[in-house]
């Protein structure tokens, strides 16, 4: 009866999977020409300038330009010349990108394979660094095709707006190549005793290149049965409840409710997980972002001081205050408003042939700092960590929060003034 019952729970998972999943290679943007036959847009990267490039739309469907799941860029490749580097860039809200990554300058660029490791998450996109003297190929007359250009270029570490100035029928003759991190959706049993011994299998996705399986901080016999599944046997472990993890080569899979499992002292009564009967129907759910929620100031005008920020469970001058459903890093990104109009990618002095243009948004710092579960309060002078302080003037601080599997919250954001 509990072999009918595990297999028919095996299968049930299965059809959860989709099917063909594997950790075989993705490719962001098109593929490239064998030949050189397109003229280089220089105006893209004359002298002086310099700018980050990105494929905003391309006609294709079948070209993916925003990965799909979390992986490894792994190689890439361009057509162009001079010291460009790939930019691996995070959407944040509707209207940022943050950069995440980038790579060495490329030996080939002619169209051949440079390789890198970059990290890349689900909803990551790629874009191109291109600096002074540097040059890119870029495919005219593309119908649907939208170029865009953030310039001056996404800072290193810091918040940029989505670019304004967009060229259309404009193909950038560069792609990407990742490799999907493993992915659990669930494992049967979930239990088994502290001995070890059990046989366990591991649903999910990107499977069949793994390297190696853990049960905590123990790794496990494995072998590859598709890629969908793995069959583990569990080590010894003291009784405890772990997270299984699969390591392949776009990564290791990311914590979540699906690849929990407990070791026992001693098997428990029938029905009990790890014995027989509907204990061991596991629920497949989905690891949940972290939600940045109920964000508040205990002051929107304020004067600076002298002390780094940090994180405080009882409010001390001016606080920030927000509440985090797990564990999670907190970004503060704080913006403000220039007095000058955006034309052509730069803010630029008042006129009043500038004057329908909008207002520019400027990054004045930010900073990370861990937060725990539930109610935080950040105690907050202006002092950034690189010691400068805010000027004087008003702001807005846009918040994020990434866990440990890097799954981002929605952005909260607040306005405050700085007044002495």
């Amino acid at each position: 009866m509990r072999t009918k019952l595990f297999a028919a729970l095996c299968l049930a998972i299965a059809a959860l999977i989709p099917t063909g999943a594997s950790a075989t290679t993705v490719r962001l943007g098109p593929a490239l020409p064998v030949s050189t036959l397109f003229d280089t847009h220089c105006g893209f990267a004359a002298p002086a300038c310099s700018r980050t490039l990105v494929q905003r739309t391309l006609p294709d469907p079948s070209v993916a330009l925003v990965a799909p799941a979390d992986g490894t860029v792994i190689s890439w490749s361009v057509q162009g010349y001079g010291s460009l580097k790939l930019r691996v860039l995070r959407p944040v809200g509707a209207e940022s990108v943050i950069a995440e990554g980038t790579s060495a300058i490329p030996t080939d660029l002619k169209g051949g394979s440079n390789s890198t490791s970059l990290p890349i998450s689900a909803g990551d996109v790629v874009g191109i660094d291109l600096p002074n003297n540097s040059e890119i190929e870029v495919m005219g007359e593309v119908g649907g095709a939208v170029l865009g250009v953030f310039e001056p270029p996404v800072p290193e570490d810091g918040l940029a707006e989505f670019p304004s100035k967009t060229f259309n029928d404009s193909e950038l003759l560069f792609n990407a190549t990742i490799v999907l991190a493993p992915s659990i959706a669930g494992l049967l049993p979930t239990s088994g005793t502290a001995t070890g011994g059990e046989t366990v299998k591991i649903v999910g996705s990107n499977l069949d290149g793994a390297a190696g399986v853990s049960f905590g901080s123990k790794p496990a016999t494995f072998t590859v049965d598709s890629p969908n599944q793995i069959t583990a046997t569990a080590p010894p472990v003291p009784a405890s409840t772990v997270d299984v993890r699969v390591t392949g080569p776009g990564g290791t899979s990311a914590i979540n409710d699906g690849d929990k499992y407990t070791f026992t002292a001693a098997p428990g009564p029938s029905g009990a997980p790890g014995t027989s009967g509907p204990g061991l129907i596991s629920p497949l759910t989905v690891a949940a972002k972290p939600t940045l929620s109920a964000l508040a100031q205990s002051a929107s005008k304020w004067r600076r001081g002298h002390q780094q920020a940090k994180i405080s469970r009882a409010p001390v001058g001016t606080t920030f205050s927000f509440n985090l459903s797990k564990p999670a890093t907190v970004k503060l990104a704080f913006t403000q408003k220039a007095s000058g109009r955006k034309v052509r990618g730069a803010c630029k002095a008042p006129t009043p042939s500038n004057a329908a243009k909008r207002k520019c948004t400027i990054l004045a710092g930010s900073l990370s700092l861990p937060g725990h579960a539930g109610l935080n309060k950040l105690r907050f002078q202006g002092l950034l960590p690189s010691g400068k302080s805010l000027k004087l003037g008003s702001y807005n601080v846009s918040l994020t929060a990434r866990d440990s599997a890097g799954l981002q919250s929605a952005v909260q954001s607040l306005s405050f003034t700085i007044v002495g």
